[in-house]
């Protein structure tokens, strides 16, 4: 991805000729992770490695649906903070 000077993404081909110069990529990726919480441990139930420009909220879903096929529906009592979920 490419970012600013001030380390903001942005799309270099809306840069300036002078905005380039200072524009530079660096990779980066976003983890989706869905954590279950079995007696006193967390447990990854799901997980997700993303492009750092793409979206989270779709393969976030994703977890769930697959989680709830494999261990039932009600088991998921609460999605956490920054989900969209609750």
């Amino acid at each position: 991805m490419w970012f600013d000077e001030h380390n903001h993404p942005v799309d270099y081909e809306k840069l300036s000729p002078e905005q380039r110069q200072y524009a530079h990529r660096e990779r980066c990726y976003k983890w989706v992770s869905l954590l279950h919480l079995r007696g006193g441990a967390h447990v990854y139930a799901g997980l997700a490695l993303l492009p750092g420009n793409a979206h989270e909220v779709g393969p976030f879903y994703k977890l769930v649906e697959q989680f709830v096929q494999t261990a039932g529906k009600g088991v998921i009592k609460m999605v956490g903070p920054g989900s969209g979920l609750h």
